[in-house]
């Protein structure tokens, strides 16, 4: 999960809703890995501010990924060797190869192709892979 904009407490709780985690200092440009917590119930409650948050979740959800959060501005060439790079624009405008992305949309770049970023002040992308190559 990554934190676009506000603040949230997360509990965290077992198929026997059990407290396994719970946090309340994690706020905006934040990325929180939660792929240790899977098949557990995630609840997010607001307080005096509210939140607006992207999740990364792997389809399917035996799929272990990792999501490298990049912030502009910058310019950044993204190659994928074995795995695919799927490029996410979470706060956009970007170009990805000349081309724009906005705000929630994504491109892929395949195995053995590579991709240079423009990412300009403001901006936030996540390039999302495989964990562990098969």
């Amino acid at each position: 999960v990554y934190i676009v904009e506000g603040q949230g407490r997360g509990t965290i709780t077992d198929k026997d809703n059990n407290v396994v985690s719970q946090r309340d200092d994690d706020n905006q440009g934040k990325l929180v890995d939660l792929q240790p917590f899977k098949d557990m119930t995630h609840t997010t409650e607001t307080q005096d501010q509210s939140i607006s948050l992207i999740s990364f979740n792997p389809i399917p959800d035996t799929r272990l990924i990792d999501v490298e959060i990049v912030k502009g501005p910058q310019t950044k060439t993204v190659t994928a060797d074995k795995e695919r790079v799927t490029v996410v624009c979470i706060t956009g405008p970007i170009t990805a190869n000349d081309k724009p992305l906005v705000s929630l949309q994504h491109a892929k770049v395949f195995p053995g192709k590579t991709a240079e970023l423009d990412l300009p002040e403001n901006s936030v992308v996540a390039l999302v892979t495989n964990k562990c190559y098969n």
